[in-house]
This record gives structure tokens, C-alpha cells and sequence, in this order.
């Protein structure tokens, strides 16, 4: 359920638009009150807050960067005449389930989109939530429900991790989007400098067994070419000769970010082409 109206500007005979938005403003704050009015499962009336734990997808990238459908995480109980289930209690539902339709049907739960099927259109809807990491590709988040400048209701995604996390880093996939060059790092304490190679990349979230979505253009420095024609090179029998190489676009390689940086790094093995003299 989105907003009611607000208006700016003018009155309806004796009644301004000020007292019109303060009407609006206190049965906005109704709403929680309305939507659970109409739990079907018997169970005992409370109210919805606006924070949530939900899942978002980005599910029209192309038209809508940025801007993120979501459910709220709905958790199944013991099956009842209204809602009868198949999975385990105390189980998070998803949409691959078997029992997904009996529950979406019937369970008290809120969502986002991004657009509304209107007829065979398509119409920008205003529930859709934008996240507050622009690193984020989907996956599970607690939403708020917050105020814009111009007052509408907006809903903002904080991301929830899950996997490995370390010292502030996170390790995850990395898909390799493009070449950008070298980079030389020198150390602070005198050492010797290390060579690292960087490329754009697109971390990958894996959503299920099925899907999978992408993140943002972040930055991959990869430690692992060698910086001299020596170091991690195999022997060869004689005619073949090893030139080291790249990694190609579309290439996945599994890396760390670090803190809070568009910014991962891995250390991949050494690649060579061979050529038969």
C-alpha cells in the first residue's frame, strides 16, 4: 500500500490544503492497523512496522537502474486449514518452492515493484526501494520506510551479508567485465613493489541454484600475473614457448572487497598461451 496524495498549492472551498494533508498524514499512520486487519489465519491481531527483512531483486535494470522490487521474508509456521505448507516451521518460503502459490495467496505479507502490469503496459510504480550500498545486486536486506525531501514515502535497503566476513572484508564472485591496465603498489615500509592488474568487474550474487544477479562496475586487482617471466612458470618441453596473458571478459574469479571500496582483489594463477615452434 503506497501514500495517500499530498497536495501544494490551493484549497477546495473552505478547506485548505494544509488541513488535506494533515488528514492524509494521520491515515497514513493508520496503515499498518489496515493491512493487518486482514490476516485470514487466525492468528492474533498485531501491527506491521516499517522495518522489515525482505528479499530484492533490480528487476528492470535497464529502464530503472537502482531501483529494487521487494518481498518482505515470509516464514512459515505449521500448517493450517487456511495455510497449509509444506516445507518445515521456522523455514523462509521463496518463490521456488513448492507451496509458494498456497502461501502467496494467503499470507499477510507486504512488497515493492519496480513497475505495474497495467493491460499490456507497463506503469512506473512508486513502492520500489533503493539501497543505501550501490554495490548491492539482490539478495536479503532490512528495508526502512523513510521520508524524501519532498515528503512522499520512499524505502531504503541496507544489505544483509551473508558469507564470509573478516577483518571488513567479504569474499564473493567476481565476473570480469573488461582490461584496464596495470597498477604498481609500493609499500610503506621499504619492500619490495608488487604488480597487481586491473580490471572492471561485476560482482555476482547467487540468488538460488537457478539465478543469479549482478552488481555494479567495482574495481578487481589481481595479484596473481607474474612480474617477471619466471615466477609460477611450468616447464615445457622444448618447441613450446609460454606467454603469459590476461584474464578474458567473462571470466569468473572468486575475490575479497575491501571495506567499504567498489574495490576487490584476488591472486588467480598465472595464465599462459602456448605457442608450438
Amino acid at each position: 500500500m503506497t501514500d495517500l496524495p499530498r497536495f501544494h498549492s490551493g484549497r477546495l472551498g473552505p478547506l485548505d490544503f494544509q488541513t488535506l494533508n494533515e488528514m492524509m498524514r494521520r491515515l497514513d499512520a493508520l496503515r499498518p492497523l489496515v493491512e493487518t486487519a486482514s490476516v485470514k489465519n487466525g492468528s492474533e491481531f498485531s501491527t506491521l512496522g516499517d522495518v522489515l527483512i525482505v528479499q530484492a531483486a533490480e528487476t528492470h535494470p535497464a529502464e530503472y537502474p537502482g531501483r529494487f522490487a521487494w518481498n518482505q521474508v515470509i516464514v512459515r509456521g505449521e500448517s493450517t486449514p487456511t495455510i497449509p505448507v509444506d516445507g518445515e516451521p521456522d523455514t523462509i518460503a521463496t518463490e521456488v518452492d513448492d507451496d509458494w502459490e498456497t502461501i502467496e495467496e494467503n499470507a499477510q505479507y507486504r512488497y515493492g515493484t519496480v513497475v505495474n502490469e497495467e493491460g499490456d503496459k507497463e506503469i512506473e510504480s512508486d513502492s520500489y526501494a533503493i539501497c543505501i550500498d550501490p554495490t548491492f545486486a539482490g539478495g536479503y536486506a532490512v528495508l526502512f520506510a523513510i521520508r524524501r525531501t519532498d515528503g512522499s514515502r520512499c524505502y531504503l535497503l541496507v544489505p544483509i551479508v551473508a558469507g564470509e566476513v573478516s577483518a571488513g572484508t567479504i569474499t564473493g564472485l567476481v565476473r570480469i567485465v573488461s582490461l584496464v591496465g596495470e597498477s604498481t603498489l609500493t609499500s610503506d615500509n621499504g619492500g619490495e613493489p608488487i604488480r597487481a592488474i586491473v580490471y572492471n568487474a561485476r560482482p555476482i550474487i547467487l540468488n538460488d541454484e537457478d539465478t543469479f544477479s549482478q552488481g555494479l562496475i567495482v574495481t578487481l586487482l589481481d595479484f596473481g600475473q607474474s612480474p617477471t617471466s619466471n615466477i609460477n612458470k611450468p616447464n615445457t618441453p622444448e618447441g613450446a614457448v609460454l606467454t603469459s596473458r590476461t584474464l578474458d571478459s567473462g571470466s569468473i574469479v572468486l575475490a575479497r572487497k575491501i571495506g567499504d571500496q567498489d574495490l576487490y582483489v584476488s591472486s588467480t594463477l598465472t595464465h599462459y598461451d602456448v605457442t608450438c615452434i
